[in-house]
């Protein structure tokens, strides 16, 4: 039997090898494959809900809201028609409601809303159904706490020196002075002389103005006309805001009695005596303010004790809510400018 060629060993030897370098290949590739990606995952998520509802209504001193024109606790009594020496009752105060929070928590919540009182409830009944309603608000966890500010103006045309517009303002504001000695919150009056307020490059005024010679409105820039601020104590411009809760009970600014003066005559038959008061509240989460900007820091938000009328991050929050953005530049250096309805109008930018 002839042995093997030496042709036939050296192709068997080639065959070998190639199986070995195919299985190192092998090995090699499949270790490349186990060490390729070093991967892990982790994953969480986290939301926040935003605050509930700023939300405040007018009311009396029994709990009756007298919110919108005519409803403002005015009062006379036996006659419909004010004559000279008569007392007029006056109650205004302030009830934080909790607004369309509340609201929408009694929807989901109809159980726990008191009922109404009947319409032939008397006075007692009433009260003792607004006092359930003020409590389940409160007890609702709904809403917002605020700080609150409070506006009023008079008008009369009455011409005699015995009663001008004045002389009822200057009374009405020792009315609140004389509740203040009631209550441990006081009503402080302020006056901001510099009624323009910059937020994130927009300025904010009172009132309105020109721009390039062009009305905007029908007026100047105005000072804010004052305010009367609900404060913890009365410290001028250094007063720290009250915190009214959601369900508070009501803060009074007036409740009292105004006399008509009785050295009127017959010059002032058929003439009228016009009162209106505006409460406003903001969020009590005032954002720690610098040059126009919301300070980024983590904890940006200013201490309760730092929150006084005075403090430009407070009237910022009050002012950008209620007055009129009147002009600010755009990214491309154009000048915006606002009229009262917000109608936008561009300027071109100037060299």
């Amino acid at each position: 039997m002839k042995g093997k060629s030496k042709k036939d060993k050296r192709k068997k030897i080639g065959v070998a090898i190639m199986l070995v370098m195919s299985f190192m290949l092998t090995i090699v590739l499949t270790a490349t494959l186990t060490l390729a990606w070093f991967y892990d995952t982790d994953w969480a998520s986290e939301s926040v809900t935003m605050a509930g509802a700023v939300g405040i209504e007018m009311r009396e001193e029994s709990g009756k809201a007298t919110s919108g024109k005519g409803q403002l606790h005015f009062k006379l009594y036996n006659t419909s028609l004010a004559y000279p020496g008569q007392a007029i009752e006056m109650e205004a105060s302030v009830f934080n409601n909790g607004g369309t929070s509340v609201q929408n928590y009694f929807t989901e919540n109809p159980d726990e809303k008191p009922a109404d009182p009947a319409a032939d409830a008397t006075p007692e009944e009433v009260k003792t159904a607004i006092d359930a309603k003020d409590a389940a608000i409160k007890n609702s966890g709904a809403g917002s706490d605020c700080y609150v500010r409070a506006y009023f103006e008079v008008f009369t045309n009455i011409t005699e020196d015995a009663l001008k517009s004045d002389d009822i303002y200057e009374f009405l504001v020792d009315l609140i002075e004389a509740q203040n000695t009631k209550n441990t919150y006081k009503w402080v009056h302020w006056e901001n002389d510099d009624a323009v307020c910059e937020l994130d490059d927009k300025f904010y005024y009172n009132g309105s103005t020109k721009i390039d010679g062009v009305d905007i409105t029908d007026a100047t820039v105005q000072s804010d006309g004052g305010y009367f601020y609900l404060c913890t104590a009365n410290l001028a411009e250094n007063s720290v805001l009250y915190k009214l809760e959601v369900g508070d009970t009501a803060a009074f600014l007036w409740d009292g009695q105004f006399i008509i003066p009785w050295q009127l005559t017959n010059l002032s038959a058929d003439k009228v005596i016009y009162i209106g008061v505006k409460f406003e509240a903001i969020q009590t989460f005032i954002p720690k303010m610098a040059d126009g900007k919301i300070v980024t820091d983590a904890d940006n938000q200013l201490p309760e004790g730092q929150c006084t009328i005075s403090n430009p991050a407070v009237q910022t929050v009050f002012n950008t809510c209620t007055f009129e953005q009147i002009e600010y530049m755009d990214e491309e250096g154009n000048t915006i400018t606002f009229d009262g309805t917000f109608n936008s109008t561009k300027a071109p930018a100037t060299a």
